[in-house]
């Protein structure tokens, strides 16, 4: 244990030494500009989450202060970790929000983080997007060394490593106080399950909301004299939450490749391990890609649900945890491979809409996903996380199969959008919140985050 306790500090200190060294232009541009996409991406799926009546009541439960904007209609102010929640939370609802293989959403944990305390600090734009990428790399290569245990969710424990890289590199922490602050923060994890997701238990939502608390706590202890401890990050997340820590990917290559560009954008609205399974039925239905609309895939062709004998589903030992049916809410339904099938034979996309109201009670769809029958293909496995695979056999009552097969979702890096596309969904999801210009003139702002000069009137002067 001794061998394990001094690699693990190395590799920890190493790490910090590393992200306390970079500077804005080391990073490369293509590194950046990938990172303006991600974040553009996600305040649009924080602003479309912004809708849900849950968020609509806690913003009134907590609209105290001021610093940092609620990504919501007006762009309120409040204190800078509130607005941390708030919009870490928002962003969870939509099931919408990037992610990185394997397996967590680095942008949902660091990106409330970063931006709110670079508000409320006066920060630059190129000062922000440095934090955000050095954040998403950390919490990136802790999530890669990791294999968590079954029963654990990636959300609310992966991000506290992020965020603090992210708020230690705005704060500009010396190489001792990063060491601490990611131990703090691995020492401070929530033990997060995916029973809440299968059930449709909504406080999932808040995991990485509490992420961001819990760091601007970490933040105030490191700040006042307070220690973590060495072992941290292997324990936590190699003992406790995990099965196995590889300690080397903590340092392997730093700087030469960085985890951001390896991340996926969704354009399912549902959990990514469901959206093999999509991509797979749009095949055997013949759709295809219809860019400059969201959703991005339209089937027209489908057939009528009474002549479907029954579905098989083949997917990767990961996603198989999701062969559970619906239980009549918007959260279960995104994390039921049954219903997401089901819904997309009858109503052609998976758009937003389609995974709440009253399609979550159509008794056609009810119907069709209890003739889902979902299975693990070890091929399939052994695939991940290089492949987020699945094929899907449509059986016909006149003994017609239609098969569809699906070897990574439109969206991830080895099937990348079209940057047109993520506007389109951007432009999309913030129906209702402005105008048409307005959406044009903030992605763009998005893009030219580097240029601002003080975040804090990044809302204020461009709308």
């Amino acid at each position: 244990m001794k061998v394990i306790q001094e690699d693990i500090a190395q590799a920890t200190y190493q790490l910090a030494e590393f992200i306390a060294s970079v500077n804005h232009q080391d990073i490369p541009i293509h590194v950046r500009e990938h990172a303006k996409l991600t974040l553009a991406d996600t305040i649009g799926v924080a602003l479309r989450g912004s809708f849900e009546p849950e968020m609509k009541r806690l913003y009134q439960k907590l609209a105290k202060g001021k610093g940092s904007v609620i990504l919501k209609s007006g762009f309120p102010e409040v204190d800078p970790s509130v607005a941390a929640f708030l919009n870490a939370t928002a962003t969870c609802f939509l099931e919408l929000d990037e992610g990185s293989r394997p397996t967590g959403h680095p942008s949902l944990h660091v990106f409330p983080v970063a931006f709110a305390l670079s508000q409320a600090l006066n920060k630059t734009g190129a000062d922000f997007l440095t934090a955000y990428i050095l954040g998403y790399e950390a919490q990136y290569r802790v999530q890669k060394a990791t294999s968590l245990r079954k029963i654990v969710h990636p959300h609310g424990n992966f991000g506290q490593i992020g965020a603090i890289v992210a708020i230690g590199k705005i704060m500009e922490w010396d190489v001792e106080q990063l060491r601490q602050g990611m131990n703090a923060a691995a020492g401070l994890t929530l033990g997060t399950s995916w029973q809440p997701c299968l059930e449709g238990a909504t406080v999932r939502n808040a995991f990485p909301g509490l992420t961001a608390q819990i760091a601007f706590t970490v933040k105030d202890l490191i700040e006042s004299g307070f220690t973590g401890y060495d072992r941290a990050l292997s324990e936590t997340f190699g003992e406790i939450l995990g099965e196995h820590f590889n300690t080397g990917t903590l340092t392997e290559e730093w700087g030469q490749n960085y985890g951001l560009l390896d991340n996926y954008f969704k354009f399912h609205a549902a959990c990514a391990l469901v959206h093999p399974a999509l991509d797979a039925t749009a095949n055997a239905l013949k759709g295809s890609l219809t860019h400059g609309e969201f959703p991005i895939m339209h089937v027209k062709n489908l057939p009528n649900p009474k002549a479907i004998k029954g579905i098989k589903v083949k997917v990767a030992k990961n996603a198989a945890r999701l062969n559970v049916l619906a239980k009549g809410n918007q959260l279960s339904a995104k994390f039921s491979i049954p219903y997401a099938v089901a819904m997309y034979l009858v109503k052609g996309h998976s758009g937003v809409e389609n995974f709440q109201g009253e399609v979550l009670m159509d008794q056609v769809i009810v119907r069709l996903a209890k003739k889902v029958d979902v299975e693990e293909d070890a091929q399939l496995s052994s695939k991940w996380p290089d492949e987020a695979a699945a094929q899907v056999t449509i059986e016909m009552k006149n003994g017609e199969a239609l098969v569809g097969h699906c070897s990574n979702p439109y969206g991830s890096s080895a099937h990348p959008p079209l940057k047109e596309d993520l506007f389109v969904k951007f432009r999309s999801l913030t129906d209702g919140i402005f105008s048409e210009s307005t959406k044009e003139d903030i992605w763009e702002a998005c893009l030219d985050i580097e240029s601002e000069k003080d975040l804090s009137l990044f809302f204020k002067r461009n709308f």
